[in-house]
C-alpha cells in the first residue's frame, strides 16, 4: 500500500521531485513591485502637455486668470480646458474653508510642436464677491 501524502511532514529539500507551489506571498511583492515602478514613471517622466499653476490678476471690473500651456511633443496639440473661479466662504467650526464656484469657462488652445502658449481667461467680477481661488483642468486633447 502506498504512503499517504502528508503536508505536515513534507520537505521539499529531501522531496525534490514533488512540485513546489508558488507562493501567494511572491505575487503579491511581485505586484507591489510593478505599481511602484509604474507610479514612479508617471511621476518622473516628462509629459507632452502640461499647464502652469494659474495666476490671478484682478482689475477694477473684471479678473484675470492666466497660465501657461506647454508641448514637449514634436506635433501640433489641440486641448479644451475649463477653467473655473471660486470665492471663499466664511469659515465655520465643521469646515474650516469652503469655496464656492462663482464661474467657469471653457477655452480651446492649440500649441505647436515644443512650444509654450499663454492662456488667459477674463471674468467679469460681480457686485460683492472676491474670487481668490482659480482651477484649470484639462476636458479633452487632440
Amino acid at each position: 500500500m502506498p504512503k499517504r501524502f502528508d503536508p505536515t511532514t513534507y520537505n521539499p529539500a529531501s522531496n525534490p521531485s514533488l512540485p513546489r507551489t508558488n507562493s501567494v506571498i511572491r505575487f503579491g511583492i511581485a505586484f507591489v513591485l510593478v505599481g511602484f515602478v509604474l507610479m514612479a514613471a508617471a511621476l518622473w517622466l516628462p509629459r507632452p502637455f502640461r499647464l502652469s499653476a494659474p495666476e490671478i490678476a484682478y482689475g477694477p471690473d473684471h479678473v484675470t486668470v492666466s497660465s501657461a500651456a506647454s508641448n514637449t511633443t514634436n506635433d501640433r496639440i489641440a486641448a479644451l480646458i475649463r477653467v473655473r473661479i471660486f470665492s471663499a466662504l466664511r469659515p465655520s467650526k465643521v469646515n474650516p474653508q469652503v469655496f464656492q464656484e462663482m464661474d467657469r469657462r471653457d477655452v480651446s488652445v492649440t500649441v505647436g510642436p515644443n512650444s509654450t502658449e499663454k492662456v488667459a481667461v477674463i471674468f467679469p467680477l460681480k457686485a460683492g464677491t472676491f474670487p481668490n481661488h482659480a482651477e484649470l483642468e484639462v476636458l479633452s486633447r487632440r
